[in-house]
């Protein structure tokens, strides 16, 4: 345990999300489980729609707070959900808001970019080495930014929430929800046998959570800076 961390919760909120990930997956898999896919005559062209659809949600979902608390109603969660989405767009543009969304917009279209079998983003030769030596070591090579930067992000983002750290733990789980749809993903490409797909999930999940758990120690070690007064009798 960390100061004021507990790891165990952060890694089970990741496997229990992944878990879920994976089920949708399945029912994706099982709809791409036709010969005309196959032998692709026919191809599952939603694979740049399926990164970019879930990043957009959740992210309007943190900026609007508009995740689902405990005990709230479905009408109680919409009126705030649209209380806070026209708060969040009525709000001033400051510099910084734009560099961040700028830098963001550039990540995403990268992400989405490379994505498919025609990524119009070349790989560069030092990630082709890495490929090439994940190939050789794992049976079924993990998706890079899955277990480089989405799970690390989301172990990250769950440390933050149990600090406090609300701002941080957004725009960290938000990162992590990259990972998620990374694994969405592996499950979108009717060619690939389910049980590699599975095995690439399982290598990313463990390589992730070794990441994640390492920065978490090296970034959370500290505890919480107090401030200290003096009583003078």
């Amino acid at each position: 345990m960390t100061a004021g961390i507990r790891l165990w919760p952060a890694v089970r909120a990741l496997l229990i999300t992944t878990g879920i990930t994976v089920l949708g997956g399945l029912l994706i898999a099982a709809m791409l489980a036709d010969g005309r896919y196959l032998v692709k005559v026919n191809a599952f062209v939603g694979v740049k729609a399926a990164l970019a659809a879930p990043l957009l949600l959740f992210g309007l979902l943190l900026v609007s707070d508009g995740l689902a608390r405990a005990g709230e109603s479905v009408s109680a969660w919409w009126a705030r959900l649209t209380t806070n989405l026209k708060g969040f767009f009525n709000q001033p543009l400051y510099l910084w808001g734009i560099i961040v969304a700028g830098i963001a917009l550039v990540v995403v279209g990268l992400m989405i970019a490379r994505s498919g079998n025609d990524g119009g983003v070349g790989v560069s030769e030092l990630e082709l080495r890495i490929r090439a030596l994940l190939d050789q070591i794992l049976i079924a090579r993990p998706r890079t930014k899955e277990f480089l930067l989405g799970h690390p992000l989301f172990l990250l983002g769950m440390a933050a929430a149990m600090r406090n750290l609300r701002p941080l733990a957004m725009i960290l789980l938000l990162g992590g929800a990259i990972g998620q749809v990374d694994v969405l993903n592996t499950f979108c490409h009717a060619h690939t046998p389910v049980l590699l797909s599975l095995l690439r999930v399982v290598n990313g999940l463990w390589l992730g959570v070794i990441i994640g758990v390492v920065a978490i120690l090296i970034l959370f070690s500290r505890k919480p800076a107090t401030v200290k007064t003096k009583v003078e009798a």
